[in-house]
């Protein structure tokens, strides 16, 4: 039998054969079965690799939410330049950052580096910011955006400014940081950061990576004395130390009788440090504190019960002063309780630190404010005080301008933004300190700058060369701190209006 036979004659074989075998049935039931194990095991596939992956390598963000932007714990957290808009009270600047980095890029003849923003943009039901003061921080970094690359035709580098979401409260910082590090080498260049938000473990926590990551930080409203251990971090705000003490002798004139009221949740840097200065910085011969400091615990909750319970230690003890080293949500708390004290005829100055400046607009202490009390703050910026005798010592006109003029940047892009609870500024300010060593590190034969540029030159500015911020000039010491900045006293007086006072001298 030749060869082609025997294929034939095998084939043949094989057919009848399977011909002459019944089919064999599986039920559906089983077949489901089946299917669901491989889906099973797909998934746990995809888990394990996912567990190994945290395990063994940092964790970055994938495009949940939208490009660069995933969803973590019911939130989306990440950076974007603008495409992908965090709230709907953000579209509007989200819109204007977004074409400003669009023709930065498009500038073929001029070379452009990132700064990235960083900030708990999508606040969640704990949070102790909230959309408006995100809002307004993020119009302050654009006008500073805007005016460094429309000053004049020929600065360079072109700035790009990217919006980095770390979470409610900084609590998901890990996996944007470690996507930050990745944008330095890639197309963004990034060079610095900027922003930060409020002094909370977490943030403090995202801070300290960024410095072991070699990548420039600027924050903008961040005043726990804490900050001042972190090497190479810029801080806009002066520390709590510096606000206590120049609030200390308002408070003297005040009252020589004192009670502190604070908050020890130790998650949050800025009261722990706010009530530890006062205590230690108020009471000398003729000043004292009058009786046991009344302590409460956010994290407790309860705090307007508690507040109520300490009304009776309150009125025995007849302070004229009470500082009171807690956030503005529980300052309002505490303000509305103080109103029902049965000894409303003596006069209490309520002074606390700036975030009392979110009460901005807050009619619904009027009826307290009206209860023979008076509320007063340090605050971090305010535009009458750009009005105040010998401003030009403690304020470049120039910079000032940006937002006086009504042809300028600001007036023309959020004509009706409040300057008054300080945001737009302080991180103006916070970019715009980036965006000068930025510019001073660039040289003719190297504009494509470098984070290790940016920080170098970041130890430069100060004495001669300190920036002109419109919040005062920044001259750093070696801390990253602001010297003989001055800190504005305002007053919060009925219908929320924050009421400029008058302007402290910043001590040592």
């Amino acid at each position: 039998m030749s060869h082609n036979s025997r294929l034939r004659w095998r084939r043949r074989f094989r057919r009848r054969q399977s011909e002459s075998e019944p089919e064999v049935f599986t039920p559906p039931r089983i077949r489901k079965r089946r299917r669901r194990m491989f889906i099973l095991l797909g998934a746990a596939t995809v888990v394990l690799f996912g567990a190994l992956g945290s395990i063994f390598g940092p964790e970055v963000l994938s495009d949940d939410c939208g490009e660069g932007v995933v969803r973590r714990g019911g939130e989306c957290v990440g950076i974007t330049d603008g495409s992908y808009v965090f709230a709907p009270e953000l579209s509007a600047v989200e819109k204007l950052i977004k074409a400003e980095n669009d023709q930065a890029a498009k500038r073929r003849d001029r070379v452009s580096v990132s700064i990235a923003y960083v900030f708990p943009l999508r606040p969640g039901k704990k949070d102790v910011s909230d959309v408006r003061s995100i809002r307004r921080d993020l119009e302050g970094a654009f006008v500073a955006q805007y005016t460094a690359n429309h000053d004049t035709a020929s600065e360079q580098p072109l700035i790009r400014l990217l919006l980095a979401n770390i979470g409610a409260d900084g609590g998901k910082w890990e996996p944007v940081v470690n996507t930050l590090a990745e944008r330095v080498a890639g197309k963004d260049h990034l060079v610095a950061t900027a922003g930060f938000g409020p002094s909370l473990g977490a943030t403090r926590d995202a801070i300290r990576r960024l410095g072991e990551l070699n990548i420039p930080r600027v924050s903008a409203t961040m005043t726990a004395d804490d900050l001042v251990e972190i090497p190479t971090l810029r801080r806009v705000a002066p520390p709590n130390h510096i606000e206590v003490t120049a609030a200390v002798g308002h408070a003297r004139e005040a009252s020589n009788r004192a009670l502190l009221v604070q908050d020890t949740n130790p998650a949050d840097l800025y009261t722990r440090t706010l009530g530890d200065i006062f205590r230690n910085r108020y009471p000398d011969a003729a000043d004292q504190l009058v009786s046991q400091d009344e302590y409460y615990d956010l994290k407790l909750g309860a705090a307007a019960t508690t507040f109520t319970q300490m009304l009776p230690n309150i009125c025995n003890g007849k302070p004229g002063v009470v500082y009171f080293a807690g956030r503005a949500p529980e300052l309002r708390d505490f303000l509305k309780v103080l109103a029902r004290r049965n000894c409303v005829s003596e006069h209490i100055t309520v002074l606390s630190g700036d975030d009392a400046a979110s009460l901005e607009g807050d009619r619904s202490l009027d009826q307290a404010l009206a209860a023979n009390i008076s509320v007063m703050f340090t605050a971090l910026a305010h535009p009458d005080a750009w009005q105040v005798p010998n401003a030009g010592s403690f304020f470049n006109q120039t910079t000032v301008a940006r937002f006086r003029d009504p042809t300028g940047i600001f007036q023309q892009r959020f004509p009706n933004e409040s300057l008054a609870d300080g945001e737009v500024i302080m991180s103006h300010d916070a970019v715009l300190v980036a965006v000068t060593a930025i510019r001073q590190a660039a040289t003719s034969d190297h504009l494509q700058v470098t984070p290790a540029d940016v920080e170098q030159t970041l130890n430069r500015l100060h004495g001669i060369q300190q920036v002109p911020g419109a919040s005062g000039y920044l001259s750093f010491d070696n801390t990253g701190s602001p010297t003989g900045k001055p800190i504005p006293l305002l007053e919060l007086t009925p219908g929320g209006v924050l009421t400029f006072r008058e302007l402290l001298q910043s001590a040592a």
